[in-house]
């Protein structure tokens, strides 16, 4: 027994040492040399979005996206203070490089969590070290926390407050309860929506004690309320005191004014791709939390389902990947190995006098063994090319032609010069211009508008694109008059015309390349001399 705990041991800390091994190459095949011949990091765009409130923040310019303009323009506010630390320590580039490997980390901490968590439920370290593997192959938990958001450390605090929480259905330990409580109020910060999760499960345990009649514990369920309520309510005053406002901007960019039964529809449409993509997982964890059903299984399958609803409600997401639903794949894995166990156990005891107790061990560890196997080709199968490091993401591209406009925008921009970027992260992180948003995270007036969308529509079809579809380039390039505009049109509207009476196209050359800028015609606030003004036909 001692010599297979310590080979599991030894063979989980040989697949985290490769994880991490792997992740420092994706970090740096995630990396490029711009125009200026320097090195730069690659964060998803709206991480670059909180870097830059990061930036203003450990700078002494506030938790703020323009200086002096108080707008609520991230949705982690926990990941941004964590980035907060890496801008206050390292310079922009090193910031970036800092946040991206310490995804790596979140990542192998909720692998290691999601173990714990199984063996909470049931001991078996040779099934819980699957469900570690099993994890930490998962590419998309690992794309969105090596790209910057707060995807991973979200997965970790709600992995953390689940653990907690069966711990508690166990021994009734009121300790267990408020750290979980405790938990999900720094998941609550980290991400709003976390939220849904703390109030399931409060409405769970108040059930389900209800149901037992173990009344001595509404007491303790209730003091939990009252500990996530603390944190729900000192982050609502904090907004309404710092931004003038009890909601986020992002929720009324994404869901202010977002006709219901569109939201609906596209949520319906991203969570059938969703479903089709991890069809084996979500059939054998429906089986695994009916099977031999418990409190702990049908709490799991609660939470799961109500991701689902959620991600419905919202209308999806812009990206694929699922961002929203990986904090609980670790729940979806540790149900489907349950109810494989489960299976398994059942056939081997009806065949007592046919396998003799060494067979069936064996037999059992090469199922699990095979399962564990099409598990992580299947979740992989979709990303290979970019697990195996082949190709470049285009997240990777536009960042990088970003950048290269941001080492541009340095040299021929004075202090003075505003910005207009539909790629909201990037430009503004390192340019430390005031920005204008064109679509909206960071603009009041552009979130709170009706979306633009299309006059005809198939249902159960992609209608729109869940915070891409507000703007009014009228207002953001006529009215606000940026000197640098990142392009002048947007799915339906184009202000061609207008950008070729008003604007030029201007080219600068860097000792490793050029790139090509958009600059409002004879502004003063351009070093023109710099580079050299192009005819729009060129």
């Amino acid at each position: 027994m001692n010599y297979r705990l310590n080979f599991e041991k030894k063979f989980s800390l040989l697949i985290a040492t490769l994880y991490i091994g792997w992740a420092i190459f994706f970090v740096f095949n995630t990396s490029f040399v711009a125009i200026d011949g320097k090195r730069y990091y690659s964060l998803f765009d709206d991480a670059m979005i909180s870097m830059r409130y990061a930036w203003n923040f450990s700078h002494g310019n506030g938790l703020v996206w323009n200086s002096g303009e108080f707008v609520e323009g991230y949705s982690n506010f926990l990941m941004t203070l964590v980035m907060s630390v890496f801008t206050s320590l390292l310079d922009k580039k090193t910031a970036v490089l800092g946040v991206q490997l310490l995804g790596a980390f979140t990542v192998l901490g909720v692998a290691i969590v999601a173990k714990s968590l199984f063996n909470k439920i049931q001991e078996n370290n040779f099934l819980s070290t699957g469900v570690f593997v099993l994890v930490l192959f998962y590419y998309p938990l690992s794309y969105w926390s090596l790209m910057g958001m707060e995807t991973g450390l979200l997965s970790i605090l709600l992995l953390l407050a689940f653990f907690q929480s069966v711990c508690w259905l166990r021994t009734k330990n009121e300790s267990q309860l408020f750290f979980s409580f405790i938990f999900f109020g720094f998941a609550f910060l980290t991400r709003n929506d976390a939220l849904i999760y703390s109030a399931i499960t409060l409405v769970y345990y108040f059930i389900l004690s209800v149901y037992t009649k173990d009344f001595s514990s509404v007491k303790s369920i209730l003091f939990s309320g009252l500990i996530l309520g603390f944190f729900v309510v000192s982050q609502t005053i904090f907004r309404w005191l710092y931004y003038g406002d009890i909601l986020p901007n992002t929720y009324y960019l994404k869901v202010d004014q977002v006709p219901f039964l569109i939201r609906i529809n596209d949520g319906l449409v991203y969570s059938w791709d969703f479903i089709k993509s991890n069809n084996l997982l979500l059939l054998l964890a429906l089986f695994g939390s009916l099977f031999r059903s418990n409190s702990k299984k049908i709490y799991f399958l609660i939470l799961i389902l109500f991701a689902v609803v959620y991600q419905i409600y919202v209308g999806g997401d812009a990206w694929g990947r699922w961002r929203f639903m990986i904090p609980v794949i670790p729940l979806i894995m540790i149900l489907s190995t349950l109810f494989m166990k489960d299976v398994i156990d059942l056939i081997l005891e009806k065949s007592q006098k046919t396998f003799n107790m060494f067979f069936k061990k064996n037999m059992k560890e090469l199922v699990f063994f095979i399962f564990f196997a099409i598990v992580c080709y299947l979740n992989a199968f979709p990303y290979l090319n970019e697990i195996r490091l082949k190709v470049q993401l285009s997240d990777v591209i536009y960042n990088q032609n970003n950048i290269n406009k941001s080492v541009a925008l340095n040299a021929i921009l004075m202090p003075q010069a505003t910005i207009g970027v539909f790629w909201a992260g990037s430009i503004p992180y390192y340019t430390d211009r005031y920005a204008i948003d064109f679509l909206g995270k960071s603009d009041l007036y552009i979130a709170r508008m009706y979306p633009h969308l299309p006059s005809e529509f198939v249902w159960l079809q992609k209608i729109t694109i869940p915070g891409h579809n507000k703007y009014d380039l009228n207002y953001s390039i006529k009215e606000l008059q940026p000197v640098y505009i990142q392009r002048y049109h947007w799915i339906g509207q184009n202000l061609r015309r207008y950008t070729v009476e008003n604007y030029v196209r201007f080219e600068y050359v860097d000792e490793n390349g050029v790139t090509t800028l958009i600059l409002k015609k004879d502004s003063p606030y351009v070093y023109w001399d710099r580079g050299k003004v192009l005819m729009w036909g060129e």
